[in-house]
């Protein structure tokens, strides 16, 4: 199940940076949110990693994700180490849905627990993540990984 998504998310990515459209999604993407600095671009693809593992594997989310916050921030002449790293944080956030994760699944089926309950408790561990990677990747990932 998670295998075919995978598969599918890595080619999906590499064609979309080697054809040019990841660059042309997130730089459209940057300029709607008017993210042109580092700590814009990390707020940005976290969000938007976040959101897509929600609906898909996290591999797949975020081989689609790293390459456009790489052309964004490359674009805006910042660093795309943080923001490629907030993004692939980011993609491991998928809580609220059974599709996410096959753990989210496995609970889901077991019957146990609902699904309002999941997308609750989901959304919740989402803002809390949001909450850690965004000043990690901003402001310690630049002491830790040495960035100029």
């Amino acid at each position: 199940m998670n295998g075919e998504d995978d598969g599918g998310g890595l080619a999906l990515g590499e064609l979309m940076f080697s054809t040019g459209l990841a660059r042309w999604i997130g730089e459209g993407l940057a300029n709607a949110m008017q993210a042109k600095s580092t700590l814009g671009l990390v707020i940005l693809f976290t969000a938007i990693a976040t959101i897509v593992s929600e609906t898909t594997s996290n591999l797949a989310s975020a081989t689609m994700v790293v390459p456009v916050a790489i052309a964004v921030a490359e674009a805006a002449g910042v660093n795309p180490v943080q923001p490629a790293l907030a993004a692939c944080f980011g993609a491991s956030m998928g809580f609220m849905l059974p599709v996410s994760t096959p753990p989210n699944a496995i609970v889901y089926g077991s019957g146990c627990i609902p699904l309002w309950r999941m997308v609750r408790y989901g959304a919740v561990l989402d803002l809390v993540g949001f909450a850690v990677i965004v000043p990690v990747m901003t402001w310690i990932a630049p002491l830790v990984l040495k960035l100029g």
